[in-house]
């Protein structure tokens, strides 16, 4: 007897009307077994009692989790995202400057997506901005006395600063503007150049030249109440009887005891008693002083207080 088959007769039964079941569809719902009824305890996590709701992960948060803050430009959040150049006050570094402009106060635009350069400005355009000194011609109302200087010419430099080049000051230690010297610094100045024959020049305060250490070499003529002295620049000195000098004086009686400057450029001089006379570079003669015999050479007899022109030396035949 073979143990896989049974040997017999086959019974015959009724048929029954209507659908055969499938038997590979089990009747009623088919339960889903990847849902575990009841919350599922964190395996990693031990369970201490505390029922806490599940976290809804709504449109917003879904978006978060997989979009980085990075990759979600938002304009205000104070940071710079995405294809934001700027945020609010966060520039990224950027200033006037670096877009071009020469200065100024760079903004961010709203959107964030673009940088506000209406208050940026360039140096040069003559209008005076916020941080220039100056520009080109508009010195804003300033000068070289009000920078400090004893005067000059204030201008202004290609950067939108003052030029105080042309400006001077007596004491800062540079001869410049009309100043003849300052402190030590006396420009190649001597007393041969100031028109001296000699001696020590200085600079006064006021850096103009001091010649009081300076001297002429003179020739002397000497008369009976008065005596005149040239000195090598061509001027003439007298002192003594005043009627005498050439100066204007018509008193006898009033003597001047110090140099008084009677003519320039005097070539020669000539004292007599009580009356003088000059030969001047340009030829001509003057005299002045008694003049009771004549000895002036003017035609008359009549004194001069102030030198009279006589002639020349070709009209006068000297040589």
């Amino acid at each position: 007897m073979d143990g896989s088959t049974v040997d017999g007769p086959t019974v015959d039964g009724p048929t029954v009307d209507g659908p055969k079941p499938d038997a590979s569809k089990p009747d009623g719902p088919v339960p889903d077994l990847s849902v575990v009824d009841g919350p599922v305890p964190d395996s990693s996590t031990p369970d201490l009692g505390l029922d806490l709701p599940a976290p809804d992960l709504g449109m917003d948060q879904a978006m978060d989790v997989l979009q980085p803050d990075a990759l979600q430009p938002k304009c205000g959040d104070k940071k710079i995202n995405g294809v934001e150049v700027c945020d609010g006050a966060l520039l990224n570094g950027k200033t006037c400057k670096t877009q071009g402009y020469w200065a100024g106060t760079l903004s961010c635009k709203a959107g964030c997506a673009a940088f506000d350069t209406s208050k940026c400005h360039y140096c040069g355009n003559g209008v005076l901005n916020p941080g220039e000194t100056c520009d080109t011609a508009s010195l804003a109302g300033k000068s070289c006395g009000g920078l400090g200087f004893d005067g000059g010419t204030l201008n202004c430099k290609s950067d939108c600063t003052f030029d105080t080049s042309k400006c001077h000051k007596c004491g800062d230690g540079k001869v410049s503007g009309p100043e003849q010297c300052d402190g030590t610094l006396l420009a190649s100045k001597t007393c041969k150049t100031a028109g001296l024959d000699g001696g020590t020049i200085k600079c006064k305060s006021n850096c103009t030249l001091d010649t009081v250490g300076c001297y002429r070499n003179w020739t002397m003529a000497v008369g009976a109440g008065h005596s005149c002295g040239l000195d090598t620049g061509g001027k003439l000195w007298c002192w003594g009887g005043g009627a005498y000098l050439g100066i204007g004086a018509t008193s006898a009686t009033k003597a001047y005891n110090k140099p008084q400057a009677v003519l320039t450029a005097v070539k020669q001089v000539s004292v007599g008693y009580e009356h003088s006379c000059a030969l001047l570079i340009d030829g001509s003669l003057r005299c002045w002083g008694i003049n009771s015999n004549g000895m002036l050479g003017d035609g008359t007899t009549k004194g001069r207080s102030l030198p009279v022109n006589v002639g020349t030396k070709a009209g006068l035949g000297v040589h």
